[in-house]
């Protein structure tokens, strides 16, 4: 028989679920706070709807020292980039956005002129080198 319990707490603009599995609940309670802390402090890294969050501040700046966590999680990003040619490209973030939205038309994503390649690591420090870039 399996154990599973869900957590469902508001977070990056919506209320997110995780289930956990095969778990005492009692232990889940006791490190709820824990879980939600965690996933606040990635969140403050992370969200893109969050103007002072580190990604926000970064794409506003262009360029950027950034924490070991987010230099990490960019340069495992353009990996998959360099991997798959760029069918994966994480410099498409302006066009997921407008995507989303309802703003997004067609001359819009046939007409980009950036790539993965436009975004440099070096040093912990992070350059956006078109504004498209996001």
């Amino acid at each position: 028989m399996e154990n599973s319990v869900l957590l469902s707490y508001p977070l990056f603009g919506s209320i997110i679920e995780i289930t956990l599995h095969d778990v005492q609940q009692e232990l889940v309670y006791i490190h709820q706070d824990d879980i939600i802390k965690e996933s606040q402090r990635l969140q403050k890294i992370f969200n893109l709807y969050d103007q002072t969050s580190e990604i926000s501040m970064l794409n506003q700046k262009r360029e950027a020292i950034v924490s070991d966590e987010l230099f990490f999680v960019l340069k495992k990003a353009l990996s998959y980039c360099e991997a798959t040619n760029g069918l994966y490209d994480i410099s498409k973030g302006k066009l997921f956005l407008e995507r989303k939205a309802g703003r997004l038309n067609c001359n819009n994503a046939n007409n980009v002129k950036h790539n993965y390649k436009d975004i440099l690591l070096k040093n912990n420090k992070v350059y956006l080198k078109k504004r498209e870039v996001l």
